[in-house]
């Protein structure tokens, strides 16, 4: 897995199992809209958006498919919030979880920024 981590660069689940895997037709849930929009533009075709947080993601699941239908893959950061596999493993289903990136803190804002914060004004600066 540490082949997986590039340093210093924005990484997604989506990006992750983008360079991974070539098939893009599998069912892909999404917990929100990045990460639905990310997929999107990675080419997958089958995507399913749960809007939400962890809980609205198993809930989605669990409304569109059966543990009869086969195991589940939960790629993930190194850092979750919520037990997403949990919730789904309770109903029945298999699931593996993959941790494929993980967020490292940022020691610097880049030059871009650091720019962008002396040149034009801001209405809100959002940390995640």
């Amino acid at each position: 897995m540490q082949g997986l981590f590039p340093p210093r660069s924005r990484v997604t689940g989506v990006r992750c199992l983008a360079a991974t895997i070539d098939q893009r037709d599998l069912p892909l849930f999404a917990v929100g809209d990045a990460p639905a929009r990310s997929a999107a533009a990675a080419g997958f075709t089958r995507i399913e958006n749960a809007q939400g947080e962890s809980e609205a993601l198993g809930r989605l699941v669990a409304s569109r498919l059966s543990p009869a239908d086969g195991s589940l893959l939960h790629i993930r950061g190194q850092n979750i919030a919520g037990d997403l596999a949990g919730q789904l493993e309770t109903q029945g289903f298999t699931v593996t979880s993959a941790i494929l990136y993980r967020a490292e803190p940022a020691t610097e804002l880049s030059s871009a920024a650091r720019s962008r914060l002396e040149t034009e004004k801001c209405d809100a600066i959002l940390f995640f």
